[in-house]
């Protein structure tokens, strides 16, 4: 779903859920396991990647998961009310440990304390 080659690391988030991290001479390897693959069918939707700091996927149950890249751990935002059905078409984790996501003519920010922000766009913006 997502992949990125750094100097001397590529990484690959799997539909499944699985994060993977591999040097480019083989000898280092992580793996972690995003989605808990007993208790649901999800998988990954999307995923992006922010710099060398971290990657944040979108899930197809439209939950947000962000891993920091240095020390590998995880944060599972809450998942959005607003979102019903379909995932958002346009969104982006931010440096603040933030997601902004567009849908239905408003803009929304998580916040990293799992605060809520809406913005409604007026029309013809």
């Amino acid at each position: 779903m997502a992949w990125s080659h750094k100097e001397e690391l590529l990484e690959i988030i799997y539909s499944d859920g699985r994060f993977q991290a591999l040097s480019d001479d083989y000898t280092d390897y992580t793996e972690i396991i995003l989605l808990d693959r007993t208790t649901t069918e999800e998988v990954v939707v999307e995923g992006r990647f922010i710099e060398d700091e971290s990657v944040t996927i979108l899930t197809s149950d439209n939950y947000f998961i962000k891993i920091d890249l240095f020390d590998m751990t995880k944060i599972q935002f809450e998942r959005p009310e607003c979102l019903l059905f379909n995932s958002p078409q346009t969104w982006t984790p931010t440096s603040d440990d933030s997601i902004v996501f567009a849908l239905n003519s408003s803009i929304y920010k998580i916040t990293s304390s799992q605060e809520m922000i809406q913005k409604k766009l007026e029309y013809g913006t």
